[in-house]
C-alpha cells in the first residue's frame, strides 16, 4: 500500500510508496507525470486537478511505472485535505497493488 500526499500542482509533498522503488528524495523532486504510463499523464494531472476544484472522484484502478521500469497495476482512492481555513491543503491518494489485492487474474476465456 503506498499513501501519497500530492500538491495542488501534483508535486508529491510526502512519500511512502516502497512499491515503487524510489526512494522519498528521488520523489519529492517528482511530480505524478513521472510516475504514470506516458499515455496516461494528461489522465493523472486532470485527476488532481478536478479532486482540487471540489469534484467528485471515485476510485479506480490505474497503472504506476516503476523505479526499474515495470508497470503496476494499481487501485487509486483519494481525499482531497482541507487546510486550516478550509481550501484544500493536499489531496491523500492511497494505492494498493491489485495483484496483492485481487490475487492473480485469469486470461481472458480461460473459463472458469
Amino acid at each position: 500500500i503506498a499513501d501519497m500526499p500530492k500538491s495542488r500542482s501534483a508535486n508529491f509533498i510526502q512519500w511512502t510508496a516502497t512499491m515503487y522503488g524510489y526512494s522519498e528524495a528521488e520523489a519529492l523532486e517528482m511530480n505524478i507525470a513521472d510516475i504514470v504510463p506516458r499515455e496516461k499523464s494528461k489522465e493523472a494531472l486532470e485527476f488532481v486537478k478536478c479532486a482540487f476544484r471540489g469534484e467528485l472522484v471515485s476510485s479506480f484502478e490505474t497503472q504506476r511505472v516503476c523505479k526499474d521500469g515495470h508497470t503496476l497495476d494499481v487501485w487509486l482512492t483519494a481525499t482531497l485535505v482541507p487546510g486550516d481555513g478550509g481550501e484544500p491543503a493536499y489531496l491523500a491518494t492511497t494505492e494498493r497493488n491489485v495483484m496483492e489485492w485481487q490475487g492473480p487474474r485469469k486470461p481472458r476465456g480461460s473459463g472458469s
